[in-house]
């Protein structure tokens, strides 16, 4: 549904573009050399966001340039209700229980995720495609940072954390968020139709970037989905009879020549040492052992919540682990089970159900689903939950069921019935008649 033309369209379009520039490509640690934003303790305000402040004020821009009348559409904007009604309920039950730390969380991935995609809809879909190309463009120079980190073993940003062997993450936080937020783009690349080279070759230079990061879920389900897409696509351009299929099948048989031969050449075993373990090593199973602390909670605050500093104590003891990586875990630590049911749910559903309804996205938000859940990026606050809505929002509504009827044959108008009427002869007139011969009177 194109959207009607609203007053300062271009300028607003411009700043909520920049918004979610900021939002997606401003790490946490460049952040915090200026506010406390991932502290445990500090002012509630510097717990949010630039990007997040960003988007809210577009928002309000919306709704004071806009009809009220015409602001929500239940249709494109339900799942996007139902999530930000759980994390209402969320956000009461940590008053409540006076976890305010969990409020920052909320705002900054739940209710921004909601608000960057409900803004990506009211534009028109030109203006969002210039979003998204742009978000590509820059993504596409944060892998180039990447691969530049990997070749050099030095990070352009500070990092946190302390890794076995070296991941790097680009503009991001971690290379899980890297790996993840690189396959999200990756996987949304199809639903924007461009050209057949320019998809595919624009594919491939992410999953490059995906298995840079060395995040193997990543990799993993990115290499599914790619070949997913790819057979799509050459199916697609082969209907059209196009000669690129043939000359990207070329390509497809060159690399698959040439790839063993690098291998065999050790010049990826850098590269491809994570990707040589064992699929269940102690990296993975970390991720099942941490339902064990669970058994450590009484009925109560397993129901309603603990506390994340006893989650990160018992995770240290029991496991010798200071990762969580489980997004259920933490929200039961958190929230609570009950709450956790909601609001963990209406994430999903928000994200599986705004990509059904729309063309080419659903594919796409199921690996983001499977990719999300191997780490804790559902439970922190993170720009991956308002990337991934703003890319399904952007694609297209599919047809509702009363848009083929358009098409249908109409039916034929009923005429009045018809009465028979006899047609009235005209009577044939008789030939006129010859009188008869006079006698001859001559003898």
């Amino acid at each position: 549904m194109r959207t009607k033309s609203r007053p300062f369209e271009t300028e607003f379009v411009l700043f909520f573009g920049a918004a979610l520039f900021v939002r997606v490509f401003l790490p946490a640690a460049v952040v915090d050399m200026f506010v406390p934003y991932t502290a445990s303790n500090g002012f509630i305000a510097f717990k949010i966001h630039p990007g997040t402040y960003l988007l809210f004020t577009a928002a309000a821009w919306e709704i004071v340039r806009s009809n009220v009348a015409t602001l929500i559409d239940y249709r494109r904007h339900g799942p996007l209700l139902v999530m930000c009604a759980a994390a209402v309920v969320a956000a009461l039950s940590a008053i409540v229980q006076g976890r305010m730390n969990a409020i920052g969380y909320l705002v900054d991935s739940i209710f921004c995720g909601a608000i960057a995609a409900w803004l990506m809809s009211r534009i028109k879909p030109e203006d969002r495609a210039r979003i998204i190309t742009a978000i590509v463009a820059g993504l596409a120079v944060h892998t180039l940072i990447s691969a530049y980190e990997w070749v050099t073993h030095n990070r352009v940003l500070p990092f946190r954390y302390r890794e076995e062997t070296f991941r790097p993450t680009g503009l991001f936080d971690h290379p899980l968020d890297n790996g993840l937020i690189t396959a999200t783009v990756m996987m949304c690349i199809p639903s924007l139709r461009w050209p057949f080279i320019i998809t595919i070759g624009t594919m491939m230079f992410f999953l490059v970037g995906v298995f840079i990061s060395g995040a193997r879920a990543a990799t993993l389900v990115s290499c599914v989905i790619f070949a997913i897409a790819f057979i799509n696509l050459m199916r697609r351009e082969a209907r059209r009879g196009g000669k690129q299929a043939g000359m990207v099948m070329v390509g497809v048989f060159a690399v698959l020549l040439i790839a063993p031969i690098i291998l065999a050449s050790g010049a990826l075993d850098s590269l491809t040492y994570r990707l040589q373990e064992k699929l269940m090593d102690k990296s993975a199973m970390t991720r099942i052992d941490i339902f064990g602390v669970l058994q450590y909670l009484s009925l109560g605050e397993l129901l309603f919540g603990s506390d994340i500093e006893k989650l990160n104590m018992l995770s240290r003891v029991f496991l010798r682990n200071s990762a969580i990586e489980s997004p259920i875990v933490m929200m039961i630590f958190q929230f609570g089970l009950i709450v956790m049911v909601i609001l963990f749910g209406s994430i999903l559903y928000a994200i599986g159900e705004s990509a059904r309804r729309r063309r080419g996205v659903l594919l796409a938000a199921i690996g983001f689903i499977l990719i999300a859940n191997t780490n804790n990026v559902l439970n922190v606050k993170s720009q991956a939950l308002s990337l991934v809505l703003a890319l399904i929002c952007a694609a297209p509504m599919l047809q509702t069921s009363s848009a083929p009827a358009r098409n249908a044959r109409r039916p034929r108008p009923t005429l009045p019935p018809r009465t028979r009427t006899r047609k009235r002869v005209a009577p044939v007139a008789p030939p006129p008649q010859t009188p008869p011969l006079a006698p001859d009177p001559s003898p």
